[in-house]
């Protein structure tokens, strides 16, 4: 399989590299004895990305789409994955969605000599809106022009986006949607 990634590009480097990296893991793993496996975090702190450092709290306008679930979520994250290699200038991150039902979305930064604060946490969120408003994912639903990537997030059915540099810095964006008109009428 190592044959057909190409080493002139990034994205074939890359490919590699994790592909380097799960075969350590599985050797490394079955060196290991029996265990009764670690409890994961529903929202993959601690395995997919460091404790949170920073946090804003977007303005959230749309609930869950009805039709969207684990699966919709997955494609929407390979979508910005293939976006993000196959562009002339590719944008040095990997997208994950994690936790129990795929509800964490994580953003990776892949620049080691990037220095991640919350600045620049936001400036790749702004970078992310406009990526994810040409996804095919997003035009079919027909909300491109109008949701920022903290609507498309929530619309995807995310709890919260994570951008991180998986050392030490994780900047957090609850996605906490908008109480609805007969529970506020309720009242």
């Amino acid at each position: 399989m190592h044959a057909l990634i190409s080493p002139q590009s990034r994205a074939g480097v890359i490919l590699a590299a994790l592909l380097t990296l799960t075969a350590c893991e599985t050797v490394v793993a079955s060196a290991q004895p029996v265990t009764t496996p670690p409890t994961v975090p529903e929202t993959g702190e601690g395995i997919f990305f460091p404790p949170v450092t920073s946090t804003e709290t977007p303005e959230i306008r749309f609930g869950v789409l009805a039709e969207i679930g684990p699966l919709q979520r997955q494609s929407f994250v390979d979508q910005i994955n293939l976006a993000t290699t196959g562009a002339e200038r590719p944008i040095p991150l990997v997208a994950q969605a994690v936790g129990t039902n795929r509800t964490t979305l994580v953003l990776l930064n892949l620049e080691p000599e990037t220095y991640l604060t919350p600045y620049i946490a936001r400036a790749m969120l702004a970078r992310m809106t406009s990526l994810a408003r040409a996804l095919p994912a997003v035009v079919e639903l027909g909300v491109n022009e109008a949701f920022d990537i903290y609507n498309l997030g929530a619309v995807m059915g995310f709890d919260r986006i994570i951008v991180t540099d998986g050392r030490g810095f994780s900047h957090e964006a609850p996605l906490v949607a908008p109480e609805t008109t007969a529970a506020t009428s309720a009242n």
